[in-house]
């Protein structure tokens, strides 16, 4: 087997691999007996169908199926011989394959390239640390505090109002034709933070739920637009309908609210303790006696550095 390697870039090599013409006889000599002692055709008995039969019938499939196993045997040992780290499924080009003629064909696959030895032995590095202020733990809090509120159906009113969070279908459309991205089902609006467009949460508040509205607002000036395009040439008609009106309840944050997400904090870095200390442990091999004292390993670390503030 005679083995090309042709570097493409740092991180694609060629590799071009020709099998002996002998090796490739013998593979389809293999197949056509395989076939011969397998296949069943009308008029014929059971392992006695001629060769010239064989070929005709099958001479296409067998081929394949040598030159697929020619590759599948010759580019691993191709690889490894020669010291490739591949990183990617190889791209294969054959020939076509022919008793009595070498078979070449090429592969690109896609290498680890070549790190050169650097010395950072005695090198420095200044550490950052990131300070955290008191507002920005704030922010953290009223961001979890919002992840965890709850909507309550508002029963007193059958009208919009602000901060109200609202259930609703709309659609738009321009010159009677649907505007992508202008159209929803059964979405939720808070009103006074999300907005589809400039004065579309003005025309929600005020309405009454179960009613269809319909308004138009004015579009963003489109990049393609000229300068002595009309106002209202670029508007969209809006069809809403109101289906439901909820309140958001946030949960009171207490004098608490820090001391438990420190506490959540620090189990969560006591448990990664712990499982580190399975991984070594375990990767060290099997043994009744750790597997023993793991647990009791784990809660003295919980005692002296997870315990609750």
């Amino acid at each position: 087997m005679k083995v090309s390697i042709e570097p493409l870039s740092p991180v694609q090599t060629k590799i071009s691999i020709e099998i002996p013409a002998d090796r490739v006889q013998v593979g389809l000599e293999r197949a056509y007996q395989r076939y011969q002692s397998q296949v069943q055709l009308k008029g014929f008995r059971a392992g006695r169908v001629p060769r010239r039969v064989i070929e005709r019938r099958f001479g296409e499939q067998i081929t394949s199926e040598v030159g697929s196993a020619l590759v599948e045997e010759s580019l691993p040992k191709a690889i490894q011989e020669h010291g490739l780290a591949a990183v990617s499924q190889p791209q294969i080009v054959t020939e076509r394959l022919a008793g009595g003629s070498p078979f070449r064909y090429s592969v690109t696959v896609e290498t680890k390239p070549e790190v050169p030895h650097v010395a950072y032995e005695g090198l420095t590095v200044d550490k950052t640390i990131a300070p955290v202020t008191e507002q920005a733990v704030d922010d953290t809090l009223a961001r979890l505090a919002d992840s965890l509120a709850q909507l309550h159906p508002i029963t007193d009113r059958d009208h919009v109002e602000a901060g109200d969070v609202v259930r609703l279908d709309y659609r738009a459309e321009r010159e009677g034709r649907p505007l992508a991205g202008l159209e929803g089902s059964g979405r939720l609006f808070e009103m006074g933070k999300e907005t589809l467009l400039p004065g579309f949460q003005e025309e929600i508040i005020g309405a009454q739920k179960g009613h269809r509205l319909s308004f138009s607002l004015p579009l963003p000036q489109a990049p393609q637009a000229g300068a002595d395009t009309p106002p209202d040439a670029l508007r969209a008609d809006f069809q809403v309908t109101i289906h439901d009106i909820a309140r958001k309840e946030v949960p009171r944050r207490t004098t608490n609210s820090r001391k438990t997400t420190a506490n959540a904090t620090r189990w969560k870095s006591c448990a990664r303790s712990c499982a580190r200390i399975w991984s070594a442990r375990r990767s060290a091999g099997p043994s009744s006696r750790w597997r023993a004292t793991w647990w009791g390993r784990c809660s003295a670390a919980i005692r002296s550095r997870c315990r609750p503030a």
